[in-house]
């Protein structure tokens, strides 16, 4: 058996569901400081790994947005949760075997943090080593889509200066139609409908809805009960770093107990992408 199948039988043998390898020369326009060889000096590869979200979570999702309120909970715990510690379990597998069988080194990107929560941003996107690793496409949302799931998919990533067969960049039809459901659904309005990001990899061009990160994390964090959450802040179009604190300082205390992972993921579940 060569590397690349042994490895991705660990990931498949953890429980996840894809598996993805990007040289590391694919992030050359990621931002400074959030490309591989930032983190690892010497990187060669990227690793990305994703599973599937569960039908049965997205529909608890559904019915905590038609007013079954316990809903969200199911979809915390099991549709984000415990599929980031089998993400996590299956990196560090994987990353054992780089290091003890292969004497190289493995940086895993845990499946929601590290981040830098000033600037909203993650220590390098997991969305976007599932589109570097052929894996996926990206959406209007912003999220990494596959033909059969949409975005409905959760993604880690291992950064390694092991090198490994990649995969090709994805090269269907898009899987987004770029019907802007995402933006008219999203109930905290953060994602544009005519302003885009733009990503370059190997002279492939994607583009994405910009993303009101500010306003997105009031969302997820339920600070209106658009999302799930027990209190209506005024949320301002426009934050500052210190103006969301500001918001934040004035979130309830049944959110704080109750919240354990996003309460939202509106632009994912209801998507029209996918299966």
């Amino acid at each position: 058996m060569n590397l690349r199948k042994r490895l991705e039988g660990l990931a498949m043998d953890s429980g996840l569901d894809f598996f993805g390898v990007s040289p590391v020369d694919r992030f050359r326009h990621a931002p400074q400081g959030h490309r591989p060889t930032d983190l690892l000096p010497g990187a060669k590869s990227v690793i990305s790994v994703g599973i599937k979200i569960p039908q049965g979570a997205i529909e608890a999702n559904h019915r905590a947005y038609e007013g079954l309120r316990q809903g969200i909970f199911t979809y915390m715990l099991f549709g984000y949760n415990i599929l980031n510690e089998i993400i996590d379990s299956g990196l560090w597998k994987i990353g054992r075997f780089i290091e003890q069988e292969l004497r190289k080194i493995a940086y895993p990107i845990p499946a929601s943090i590290p981040r830098d929560e000033e600037k909203m941003m993650g220590a390098m996107s997991n969305r976007h080593a599932a589109v570097c690793a052929g894996l996926a496409d990206f959406g209007w949302n912003g999220l990494a889509m596959r033909p059969e799931t949409g975005p409905r998919v959760r993604w880690g990533t291992l950064v390694t200066d092991l090198e490994i067969e990649p995969n090709m960049l994805y090269d269907g039809s898009g899987v987004c139609t770029n019907c802007k459901w995402c933006v008219q659904v999203c109930p905290l309005k953060a994602i544009s409908d005519d302003q885009s990001a733009e990503l370059n990899i190997e002279g492939k061009v994607f583009r994405y809805g910009v993303l009101n990160k500010m306003r997105c994390r009031c969302g997820v964090s339920g600070f209106t009960r658009s999302t799930a959450g027990r209190i209506d802040i005024p949320i301002p179009q426009k934050m500052t770093p210190e103006e969301w604190l500001a918001v934040a300082r004035n979130d309830n205390v049944w959110n704080k107990i109750e919240r354990v992972a996003s309460m939202c993921g509106r632009c994912m579940v209801t998507c029209k992408a996918g299966g």
